[in-house]
């Protein structure tokens, strides 16, 4: 009468639709996941050199700076005849920009590893929108994996 076999009611039909929507929801799900794994791995093996260096820096900066600043501090005053205010003033300066830079090198770098996400995200997006016109539209499961295609 209307396009269906006599046999097969609107409920089965529903049924088998809604079966089929779950297993694609459910392998987009699964792909997705895989496709994040990957972009970690990729941003945490490229993040390696940036945190390593953010790590030393920090290291460097508690351990053995203030012990370095303190002799250039008192050479300065000996050597410069600056007050020993002055210098010790001037080199604190010093070591914090030199720090700082240090710091915003390692963190702009770190974060430019994480771009790699970029790829899930978007992926993402173009899932939701092929979830949202599978849900929406009244074409049959393999006329929209072909659109996605």
């Amino acid at each position: 009468m209307n396009g269906r076999k006599p046999s097969e009611s609107p409920a089965s039909q529903v049924g088998s639709n809604l079966a089929g929507l779950t297993h694609d929801l459910i392998t987009l799900g699964e792909l997705q996941l895989q496709l994040i794994g990957v972009d970690l791995r990729e941003g945490l093996s490229r993040g390696m050199l940036p945190g390593f260096v953010i790590f030393a820096a920090v290291l460097l900066a508690l351990g053995t700076m203030p012990v370095i600043l303190l002799g250039i501090g008192w050479s300065l005053h000996n050597l410069a005849g600056f007050s020993i205010g002055a210098t010790f003033l001037m080199v604190s300066i010093v070591a914090l920009a030199v720090s700082g830079l240090s710091a915003w090198w390692g963190f702009r770098t770190l974060m430019s590893c994480f771009a790699t996400m970029k790829r899930s995200q978007s992926e993402l997006a173009e899932n939701l929108r092929w979830v949202k016109a599978a849900l929406t539209q009244q074409n049959t499961r393999s006329e929209l994996y072909r659109q996605r295609l």
